[in-house]
């Protein structure tokens, strides 16, 4: 009987994703989203950007996640690998101190 929040601050299309979670389970009390989802270069992501509405996310009604994703904008800004933030250990896993 715990209430959800999940935890989004990726993109789009993850918040489209978490979106239809939240839809389909009964203990979903709010959707954390960035506004990077909303404002340019975020919203591009999508060919057709999310809505919001009355402060309630709206759900994609098309086939799948609902989205199609902007082919332009992953060769406009494509993936570039970080190096992680938390220490590792030399076989990749996380150190907890």
């Amino acid at each position: 009987h715990a209430s959800l929040i999940p935890h989004n601050f990726i993109s789009p299309l993850l918040t489209a994703a978490t979106t239809h979670l939240d839809m389909s389970i009964p203990n979903c009390a709010l959707q954390e989203h960035c506004l990077w989802d909303e404002e340019p270069p975020g919203n591009e992501l999508l060919k057709v950007p999310l809505k919001r509405e009355a402060g309630y996310m709206l759900p994609p009604e098309a086939p799948g996640l609902g989205v199609e994703v902007n082919e332009e904008f992953l060769k406009k800004y494509p993936f570039k690998p970080g190096r992680p933030s938390a220490p590792l250990h030399r076989d990749g896993s996380v150190a907890v101190h």
